[in-house]
């Protein structure tokens, strides 16, 4: 599928002779935060559960960084806004996950420690 500025048009690839394409900064934008929400975010949950505040800060401090293969289509200022949108989103993306790892680490060492001190 190609965008161009307001149309969305389906060729398949054999059967592409010429096209000419307008990118936008909307759709940039938009092809930036569709790919990252397509990410993997679960590793970052074990971040939480197994690191604790270390995996929190982690998170937060860290910048995604975009894979090579999804670069190659941008240039100049495309390419730049392409990897701000990205990250961003990502990050926003991995918070969340590391924050339930770190939340479930704790209730499962109130609930250890109240089984604990429950027997005794």
């Amino acid at each position: 599928m190609y965008c161009f500025k307001y149309l969305f048009i389906e060729i398949p690839h054999d059967k592409l002779i010429f096209s000419v394409m307008t990118f936008s900064k909307e759709s940039t934008v938009s092809e930036a935060s569709m790919h990252a929400s397509n990410a993997r975010v679960m590793k970052w949950f074990f971040f939480g559960f197994f690191l604790g505040i270390i995996g929190i800060l982690i998170v937060y401090l860290r910048s995604p960084k975009v894979p090579a293969n999804l670069l190659d289509q941008y240039t100049g200022d495309k390419r730049s806004l392409y990897q701000k949108t990205y990250s961003d989103k990502l990050k926003e993306r991995l918070v969340e996950p590391t924050w339930i790892g770190f939340v479930t680490l704790v209730a499962v060492i109130l609930f250890l420690y109240g089984s604990q001190v429950g027997l005794a």
